[in-house]
């Protein structure tokens, strides 16, 4: 999966049509996830071109990275369009170096709302949420189509095991 981010906030931007351009070298092989800024007032016609037109499979979020929290109402009407659209949400919201956002958005125990509120969104949980390894795995129980991935935690062996004996 390769991924675009939409993240000025904290300074990164992956642009989806660079994403759709490096998929299309081997899409037997690579999948495209596309990002919008949520804060953006075109984030929505965003989300439309880069299925529609770009043909990405996906959509990469990071509240802490976009300075949003994932409650905003701005944020919601990108989780809405996704569901609608029938893409995932693979979303960072666990701790980061950057300092764009508050550590309070980033708790995944936010994500519990949003499963509520749009039970047909596949939600994946970035690097278990860490460090709170707990709240992901709660959310997770939780919601059917929440799923979480061990990604960064891969190299990191202690904390990979503690996510996983959390897990169990």
């Amino acid at each position: 999966v390769v991924l675009a981010f939409d993240a000025p906030a904290a300074g990164f931007v992956v642009p989806n049509d660079y994403v759709a351009s490096y998929v299309a070298t081997d899409p037997a092989r690579l999948i495209g996830f596309g990002s919008v800024d949520p804060s953006a007032p075109t984030a929505i016609d965003e989300l439309e071109r880069m299925t529609g037109d770009l043909g990405l499979a996906g959509c990469k979020l990071g509240p802490i990275y976009q300075n949003i929290d994932p409650l905003d109402p701005r944020f919601l009407r990108v989780c809405e369009a996704l569901e609608r659209l029938g893409l995932p949400m693979l979303i960072h919201q666990g701790t980061t170096f950057a300092r764009a956002g508050s550590l309070l958005q980033a708790r995944p125990i936010l994500l519990d709302e949003i499963a509520l509120r749009f039970p047909e969104l596949r939600i994946v949980i970035a690097h278990m949420g860490h460090p709170w390894f707990e709240e992901a795995i709660a959310v997770v129980r939780r919601h059917p189509h929440v799923y979480a991935d061990v990604s960064a935690l891969v190299g990191r062996r202690w904390l990979l095991y503690q996510a996983l004996v959390a897990a169990v």
